[in-house]
């Protein structure tokens, strides 16, 4: 008895859907905050010096979060392949924040995040 390919196409989205349904977590599980900007402190020094007085902490950006990646199969022209979309939370916007030390008499510009979203890794 021969199977056609179009039976196993269908027996592999039915097996699909049925592994989808006993390994997707419930929707209480998934985490519902996606891609944010959070603040965090660093310590920035002076270009060129090494004196203590041309160091300070300075409150920056980092992006953190959960994006939506996913893999699945795909079927073109009867044959089955696995499709990949995968996406990171990354900074979308930058500004420019000057530091300065007055210790120093001096200042230097650092680039910090604005935005953050997800998008492709």
């Amino acid at each position: 008895m021969m199977v056609s390919q179009t039976k196993i196409v269908q027996y592999f989205y039915i097996v699909c859907f049925i592994y989808l349904l006993m390994f997707t977590p419930p929707s209480s599980m998934v985490r519902t905050r996606k891609c944010w900007k959070r603040k965090y402190t660093v310590e920035v020094a002076m270009e060129g010096t090494f004196s203590m007085a041309c160091r300070r902490n300075v409150t920056l950006h980092k992006c953190e979060g959960f994006c939506r990646s996913e893999a699945g199969p795909v079927v073109v022209d009867d044959q089955v392949r696995w499709e990949m979309k995968c996406n990171c939370c990354q900074p979308k916007n930058y500004k420019w924040k000057t530091v300065r030390f007055p210790a120093c008499g001096a200042s230097r510009r650092i680039r910090d995040i604005s935005n953050c979203k997800c998008m492709p890794c």
